[in-house]
């Protein structure tokens, strides 16, 4: 079974298989190990991530994934776009205070196009997560949920 780091999913990565999960057993590295499900693998209870589309308020769009969740919050979803084959842009970043700054000159042009709508690919037993992303998101010291815009 071929394996990777969740971080290390590529937009090449998500066009060959568009849904990846968590093994969690002893076949993979650690628990952010994440094969490509096929279509003979059961989804069952594990947690996956599922390539998505994003779509700007100029109606560009992207590709990326999220975590499959019956959530609509960023802390469950984790959304991830890619700018390039190399190059995203994590929208939930948990305690640590995110900045458009930090990032190279096509991350930082996605806050003229926020609010971006996604949509992610439906695949047998999991429905399609869609929502909308106004900003980079994380929690702060009092464990308040935050957007930068």
């Amino acid at each position: 079974m071929k394996s990777k780091q969740v971080y290390d999913l590529t937009l090449a990565d998500l066009n060959a298989h568009s849904v990846w999960f968590f093994p969690m057993d002893e076949t993979v590295r650690n628990e952010a190990s994440v094969c490509p499900l096929l279509e003979k693998d059961d989804i069952g209870e594990r947690c996956c991530v599922v390539k998505t589309r994003f779509v700007g308020s100029d109606n560009s769009e992207y590709a990326g994934y999220v975590y499959w969740a019956d959530s609509q919050e960023a802390r469950h979803l984790q959304p991830v776009l890619f700018v390039r084959n190399d190059c995203y842009v994590t929208f939930w970043n948990g305690m640590s205070v995110p900045t458009w700054s930090d990032g190279p000159p096509e991350v930082q042009a996605l806050r003229k196009v926020l609010p971006l709508s996604y949509y992610s690919e439906s695949f047998e037993g999991l429905p399609a997560v869609t929502g909308t992303l106004e900003g980079l998101y994380y929690r702060d010291h009092t464990k308040t949920l935050c957007c930068i815009r």
